[in-house]
């Protein structure tokens, strides 16, 4: 165990570098200029009675500065759609479509001040691995819901842990589609470690030994990074790398 809370310590710093590039992927432009003023031609139409026309807010909250950004922060862009998709404009949600409330979004981000760039946000551009962060953050803090991919095994004193863990990402779910687990890696291996906690409601001896996806609420102290499980689910048979 000592060994590999050593390990677990010496790649830290390569850890939080990695998560840095995901973390500030928001602020390399996932909009475009054109998008964004599609976008605010909705909300004046669409929005503005409710978010105020200079979105401060009226009789919905305020869409715009440390309202919006301790709401939405690291949360991923596509939670951000979801809500919008689904609930809004209240009553009328289908009166805007899914083309034009991406076109909100943009608008949205460019309100707050995250830059545009040269392509437009689509459905596709992986939503769910944009988290909403302000500028200069470098780290996920603690509590958040994250996913891991790695190989689950038993340490000497009793505890389940994760080995070859890829770095910690934002996810919004608990647990993955039903069907989906095998297709959320692509089989890459890394070179974290987490202890896992609450394992046992899971059934991990089932797994021991193989490829697993965990998710969980991230824990992490000097010496100790923790997941507190929400589902550990079989990606592989085999934990070679």
């Amino acid at each position: 165990m000592r060994i590999l809370l050593s390990v677990m310590v010496m790649m830290a710093p390569s850890l939080l570098m990695a998560q840095t590039t995901e973390l500030e992927r928001v602020w390399s432009g996932v909009y475009s200029e054109a998008q964004a003023g599609r976008g605010m031609q909705i909300f004046e139409k669409s929005c503005a009675t409710c978010h105020g026309p200079t979105l401060a807010g009226a009789n919905g909250p305020s869409l715009k500065g440390d309202r919006f950004l301790k709401a939405w922060d690291f949360r991923t862009i596509d939670s951000l759609f979801v809500k919008i998709r689904d609930t809004m404009p209240p009553n009328a949600f289908n009166s805007v479509n899914n083309e034009m409330k991406l076109d909100l979004i943009a608008f949205l981000l460019r309100q707050n001040d995250f830059p545009a760039g040269a392509e437009e946000l689509k459905a596709e551009s992986k939503l769910d691995q944009l988290p909403i962060v302000k500028k200069g953050t470098h780290e996920l803090p603690n509590f958040v819901l994250v996913r891991v991919t790695g190989c689950l095994e038993k340490s000497a004193d009793g505890k389940w842990l994760l080995s070859q863990a890829t770095d910690p990402t934002l996810t919004q779910e608990k647990r993955p589609a039903t069907g989906l687990t095998k297709n959320i890696v692509d089989g890459s291996s890394g070179g974290g470690a987490f202890v896992l906690v609450s394992a046992a409601a899971f059934n991990p001896a089932a797994l021991s030994g193989s490829k697993v996806e965990a998710r969980g609420l991230l824990y992490r102290e000097p010496g100790e990074n923790r997941l507190n499980l929400s589902s550990l689910e079989q990606v592989a048979a085999s934990c070679a790398r």
